[in-house]
Formats: structure tokens, sequence, C-alpha cells
């Protein structure tokens, strides 16, 4: 939120000018000096793309592999390909790397909102170890 609070306080003083915007400009300021600071993100993305440049290339998984085309389908590309947003909670296990890059690059924090996404993560890893099966809602229109 810090991010879009800044850019906020941008617009607001490129739309009200100065002296106004001095309010909105202090507020961000300390929104942003106060607001939980966590390098997670970033840390993740230098580390798949160190990854990317000094790891061998490894085959995109058949399923999901583009199938809008007959020689894709003949393939088998896509087959068996579960649509997330058919499940509940838009979330259905299934391999996104191949086994060789399983290897987890975002570690988010206990602090401010990475808390949640550590919750979410933790209990969507729980449902794949017990091999819990999420049903698919798409028949049901609950997409």
């Amino acid at each position: 939120m810090a991010t879009v609070l800044a850019a906020a306080a941008v617009q607001i003083s490129e739309f009200v000018g100065l002296p106004e915007a001095q309010l909105a400009l202090a507020q961000a300021a300390l929104y942003v000096a106060c607001a939980p600071k966590s390098n997670a993100a970033a840390s993740a993305i230098w580390n798949a793309m160190d990854d990317v440049k000094h790891q061998p290339i490894k085959p995109v998984p058949k399923h999901l592999k583009d199938s809008h085309y007959q020689a894709a389908k003949k393939a088998g590309f896509g087959a068996d390909y579960k649509y997330p947003h058919n499940f509940k909670d838009g979330f259905v296990p299934q391999e996104y790397l191949p086994e060789a890059m399983k290897k987890k690059y975002y570690e988010p924090k206990e602090s401010g909102y990475e808390k949640n996404i550590r919750h979410y993560l933790q209990k969507l890893q729980t449902l794949i170890k017990s091999g819990h099966s999420v049903k698919d809602d798409s028949a049901n229109g609950d997409i």
C-alpha cells in the first residue's frame, strides 16, 4: 500500500500543486517511513532471474502449453490442465514447474501484510501435502 499511497500523493501534487499538496506529501512520507519494510519480493525476483540466467532451460510441462491450434492438441498440449478459476478459492494443486526447478523463491516475512500472504501460502501447502481434493465448481456456475 505504501507504493500506491506514494503514487497517489504524486498525482495529487501534480493536480493541485504546491503548497496545497504539502499535506498529502507529508502523510505519504510518514506512511512510507512507518510501513513495515521487506525485500522479500525483490529477493524472489533476483533469485529467479539468476536461475534463468545460470540454470539449464527446462521444458514447460505439457499441460501448460498452448493448445489453441490443432497440431498442439494432437501433441497433447494443454491436456489435463486444471483451470484454477473453476475450483474453490481459485486454487488447484497442479504442476507449474518441472520437478528439477521446484524451489521456493518468495519467502514472505512475518510483518505487515506479508504475514497474511505467508499464512495463506502455508494453508495451500497444507492442502497440497494432505492430498486434499479441491472441488471443481465449474459445473455449478460458481465461477
